[in-house]
């Protein structure tokens, strides 16, 4: 082998390393399995109450449920790859405990009816094992999100139990039907309106069957409410197009969700699509919702943000309310009026929060939400944490400074490696032939590592 090829072995081996995190050979097929470990969950057990937490997880607020964690991973597909559905083929790695007392979720708003149920439920919760969905990019590539619950809790007995490995199976297709545009005549209706639906769709394989289904419901549940007719374009090829009808009876205001999917005769789904719209004359939807930071030192100032569109139809007014909550109830409260908010118009609300009198290593939880002409939108929560102040003269480290460091140290390896090589095998370059040196400078960028410090994300 040529001494210069076998030098950038090296290289190439380190490169390999550096791409070795893809899901996958861009070219190749996506896996059809999936393979996740959790990490171990955390415990932090203040004012009597036990918090908690899967690194990298995020927690599940239900209403007057416990706020027990989860954990989410991703897997991209290219154009043209469709998911049909998600199957759990096992879990492993059962660990048990018991005696843990973690709160419930409680949010108490003026203006908002209580919910009750009389239907028997499982002492356990979550009752579900996991879920997925699927969301579409504007490249007509997909992405599924995987929502693992590997941890259950019994409020009754404060038994746990926590699985710790998963192995899933992922049935995809790969089809050449698209829809190419959704759309509705308009965002927002009032009831007794009729709204007009837009599909364009083309088909670039074999001519097929293809069959449409259309469903309607609420924004973030299941749950149909209404569904168009089928309909059946026979020996699709090429491009088509089509427009139906919707008939708005007596809905709740709200924001909906149209989904199309798209199927062959055997029941595949070809592809899908959605599309979101408003009923109602007055609406309010909250469109950012901001806590900075989300772990703090006891004095630093706490800055709350919420967006909201007024996405009815109506001049509407109101009120937005940031409430402090800790494990007694809420502390500090802080209300924003506002009038004459047209249709399709924004506002962004900010306030702070002085923490000057909160406890050092205590959890709080920001509420956010916006009353308006009688309604009230559902409530923003993000979770806090107050840390013991820092060692004076430790920060973190910037992100740039560890990639130009990585980069550094990976340039100055292959270099060394090349030269060692060529030295082994008694190889000299013409410049070192005119007693010319090459010098290998490496940078040692000076680190300030924090000690004793601990990062959480909520």
């Amino acid at each position: 082998m040529p001494l210069k090829r076998r030098s950038w072995w090296s290289a190439i081996i380190l490169f390999s390393l550096i791409i070795g995190n893809m899901t996958y050979v861009k070219g190749s097929e996506p896996p059809s399995s999936l393979h996740v470990s959790i990490p171990d969950y955390e415990v932090t057990t203040e004012e009597g109450y036990d918090y908690v937490e899967i690194p990298g997880g995020e927690i599940l607020f239900e209403a007057n449920k416990p706020m027990v964690p989860y954990y989410m991973t991703s897997m991209n597909y290219p154009k043209g790859y469709v998911v049909q559905g998600v199957v759990l083929e096992s879990r492993a790695g059962l660990q048990t405990s018991t005696g843990l007392k973690i709160p419930s979720c409680i949010t108490v708003i003026v203006g908002t009816k209580a919910s009750s149920s009389s239907e028997e439920t499982s002492p356990w919760f979550p009752e579900a094992d996991f879920t997925w969905e699927v969301y579409s990019h504007s490249n007509r590539s997909t992405t599924l999100n995987l929502i693992i619950y590997p941890f259950y809790y019994n409020a009754e007995t404060t038994d746990v139990k926590f699985y710790k490995e998963y192995d899933f199976r992922i049935n995809y297709i790969l089809s050449t039907v698209e829809i190419t545009r959704l759309s509705l005549d308009k965002e927002a209706y009032d009831s007794g309106e009729t709204a007009t639906i837009t599909l364009e769709l083309v088909n670039t394989g074999e001519a097929k069957d293809v069959l449409v289904s259309a469903v309607i419901n609420e924004e973030g549940d299941n749950q149909i409410i209404d569904g168009l007719q089928l309909r059946r374009l026979k020996a699709l090829q090429g491009y088509a197009s089509f427009s139906t009808l919707w008939n708005i009876t007596s809905f709740a205001s709200g924001i909906y969700q149209i989904s199309i999917e798209l199927k062959d005769d055997s029941g595949n789904i070809l592809d899908r699509g959605l599309r979101y719209f408003t009923l109602g004359a007055c609406l309010c939807k909250i469109t950012k919702f901001e806590v900075k930071p989300q772990n703090f030192t006891v004095g630093e100032e706490i800055k709350m943000t919420l967006g909201i569109k007024n996405v009815g139809s109506k001049v509407v007014s109101g009120r937005c309310v940031f409430k402090v909550q800790e494990t007694e109830g809420i502390i500090q409260e802080f209300t924003h009026n506002f009038s004459v908010l047209a249709p399709d118009k924004s506002l962004t609300f900010t306030s702070a929060w002085n923490t000057s009198t909160a406890k050092t290593n205590s959890t709080y939880h920001i509420h956010g939400y916006v009353t308006y002409e009688g309604q009230t939108t559902p409530p923003m929560i993000t979770r806090l944490y107050s840390a013991a102040p820092s060692e004076e003269g430790q920060t973190p480290i910037p992100l740039w400074v560890i990639a130009v460091a990585t980069a550094a140290i990976l340039i100055a390896g292959i270099s060394v490696s090349a030269l060692y090589v060529t030295r082994r095998r008694g190889f000299r370059p013409k410049s070192q032939q005119k007693n010319r040196r090459r010098i290998i400078v490496l940078l040692v960028l000076p680190l300030n590592f924090p000690s004793d410090t601990k990062e959480e994300s909520s």
